[in-house]
């Protein structure tokens, strides 16, 4: 007959102490088994269709219309740009616009006085022997014809610029102040005769002399203006810095510009000096001190004549 477990583990264990449990045989301790991981299941390979070969041909039509498409997104940028400064102008010597960077073909911002407007025009300067009534025996008239035509087209190359571009085509490209002074030196004044034996302009030599001469004097005076339009404009503070930085306007040139314009263009002239002497007040001083040693000579000049 079985014997219950109670019962036989006492009789084998032994008898326990009073109050204690009884000892139990020891007992193998179960060790658990780990669970078997899961195969872990590799993913599906895909199969990627393979990109059709373009042609050379289709290649180039795909960056040309990349080059367009990025082209026209940066004309719109500097659309924009122009309205942004036309509806909130500054003064020149503060605003800068919106341009393409010649090396990155990006948009970059460019001070409106800056080189980077500055064109490679190379000045011609203006010679005594560009007024035929003074040219030597044997020079050709061609040649010096040539020469006033290219002036002609630089001048009016200079005149179309706005106003930002033409400033800083003076300030930064010398070759326009030696042209403009060159001119003032050389032009025939209104007083000015044909000497004997000087020859006499033809109609077309005379009329583009007479375009030249015009087109110097709309320089000086545009070099004599703050303010163009209402975008375009110094601040009334800043304009005398930039005209002494030029250095265009001296008590020679002014006495030369008096000289050559006072009468085919005799009310602008007044316009020009009276802005060259508001924003230059040096040049007043410096006209007051040279006015003595200019009327000694024309004193003497007098006397001479007076004895002739």
């Amino acid at each position: 007959q079985a014997v219950p477990c109670r019962i036989f583990c006492a009789e084998h264990a032994g008898a326990a102490s009073p109050g204690m449990p009884p000892k139990l045989p020891n007992a193998v301790p179960v060790i658990p088994s780990k669970p078997k991981p899961k195969p872990v299941q590799k993913p599906k390979k895909v199969v990627e269709e393979e990109a059709p070969q373009l042609t050379r041909k289709e290649i180039e039509e795909l960056q040309l219309k990349a080059t367009e498409e990025r082209r026209l997104v940066q004309l719109d940028l500097y659309e924009q740009d122009r309205k942004n400064k036309a509806a909130d102008p500054v003064p020149l010597e503060e605003a800068e616009t919106l341009v393409e960077n010649p090396q990155t073909k990006l948009p970059i911002k460019k001070p409106d006085i800056d080189k980077f407007w500055v064109q490679d025009i190379n000045f011609l300067v203006y010679l005594p022997s560009d007024d035929v009534r003074l040219a030597p025996d044997g020079l050709d008239v061609q040649e010096r014809l040539d020469a006033m035509i290219v002036l002609d087209q630089q001048l009016r190359t200079l005149l179309c610029m706005r106003m930002g571009a033409f400033w800083s085509q003076v300030l930064f490209d010398e070759s326009v102040l030696v042209m403009l002074d060159s001119y003032l030196r050389f032009a025939p004044r209104f007083f000015d005769t044909t000497p004997d034996g000087g020859a006499e302009m033809g109609d077309d030599e005379d009329l583009l002399a007479r375009r030249v001469s015009r087109r110097m004097f709309q320089v000086w005076y545009r070099l004599s203006q703050a303010k163009e339009n209402l975008h375009e404009f110094f601040s009334e503070e800043r304009f005398g810095e930039f005209v002494k930085r030029v250095n265009a306007f001296t008590v020679c040139r002014v006495l030369d510009l008096c000289a050559i314009y006072s009468e085919s263009c005799r009310v602008r002239l007044q316009i020009l000096l009276a802005s060259v002497f508001q924003h230059h007040p040096t040049l007043s001083d410096e006209l007051e001190k040279a006015t003595p040693a200019i009327a000694g000579q024309l004193w003497k000049g007098y006397g001479a004549l007076s004895m002739w």
